[in-house]
């Protein structure tokens, strides 16, 4: 017998007993507990390292767009011409092949370079495919400097006030001269050939200058400002957490905060947008910001 009265099987079945039983329930409890709390601490962080990497990708996309631009300008001694034309004009120099529909969701076998991972997830494919002409090739995930900040008198990349192709000597400084950039995101109504869908991207990154300024403190229904601007903002804060990546003239490429981007009051901001390097704050359209 044991010291407390206990034969030795007695003892060797209270420890296997103590071995073998489980957790109880507050054990249990606080188990799970403890991990909720650490996956509320770890989620933030994996959700910015995924954001980090989206916007990487997007980055490389644009630096691999301009240097399909620049092989394009080397090749044709122009610029492309306009909105429409300028992804399937580059096409040939991307080692990609350039599909309307690769704008909306990922296609197999379809290259990413035409597809930014932050705005995939953020515009679904439209519920029938949209036809494969020119005016669907004017919307998707990357926008050209068309007309700079003008809105009737083109001042960027597609063509000059006589109707001429823009030339590598037209443009004052590409180092300081936006070509390419995110799409603006705009909400799209049904037409008759196409569906309604929640929002879409418009190929013109210049499409809001002359339009709207995108500090909504300075926006008012009695403004001239244009009349979607209530429903842009929210996509464009949920793609890059409201910045902007932008690709220039001579192949870099920087990101911007959204309203630093589009600030009318700001002439060096502005000058980024025009070939030759001026403001042009005569050209807006609209009120100004007071």
């Amino acid at each position: 017998m044991s010291r407390r009265g206990q034969s030795p099987f007695q003892c060797k079945a209270s420890s296997r007993y103590r071995e073998e039983r489980g957790f109880t329930l507050i054990e249990l409890l606080v188990v799970i507990a403890i991990i909720a709390i650490l996956a509320a601490l770890l989620l933030p962080a994996l959700s910015r390292a995924k954001d980090a990497a989206h916007n990487a990708a997007c980055k490389s996309n644009l630096r691999q767009l301009s240097i399909a631009l620049a092989n394009y300008l080397h090749d044709s001694s122009a610029y492309p011409s306009g909105k429409y034309q300028w992804l399937p004009a580059i096409e040939p120099y991307t080692g990609a092949k350039f599909n309307n529909r690769v704008f909306y969701s990922p296609v197999a076998g379809a290259s990413g370079v035409f597809q930014c991972p932050s705005y995939a997830r953020l515009v679904q494919p439209p519920s029938t495919p949209w036809p494969d002409s020119p005016l669907y090739w004017g919307t998707g995930t990357y926008g050209y400097n068309h007309s700079g900040v003008s809105a009737s008198l083109p001042i960027g990349l597609a063509l000059s006030a006589d109707g001429r192709p823009i030339r590598e000597s037209m443009v004052a400084s590409p180092s300081a001269m936006i070509s390419t950039g995110d799409a603006p995101i705009i909400p799209v109504g049904a037409g008759p050939n196409s569906p309604a869908m929640p929002a879409v991207g418009i190929a013109d990154v210049s499409y809001f200058w002359g339009f709207v300024t995108l500090d909504a403190s300075h926006w008012s229904p009695t403004s001239t400002y244009h009349p979607v601007f209530g429903s842009n903002l929210p996509w464009m804060k949920k793609r890059h957490k409201d910045r902007w990546n932008v690709a220039y003239c001579d192949g870099h490429v920087e990101t911007w905060q959204t309203k630093k981007l589009f600030d009318s009051r700001n002439d060096e901001v502005m000058r980024l947008w025009n070939r030759d390097n001026k403001p042009h704050r005569e050209w807006l359209s609209g009120e100004l910001p007071k």
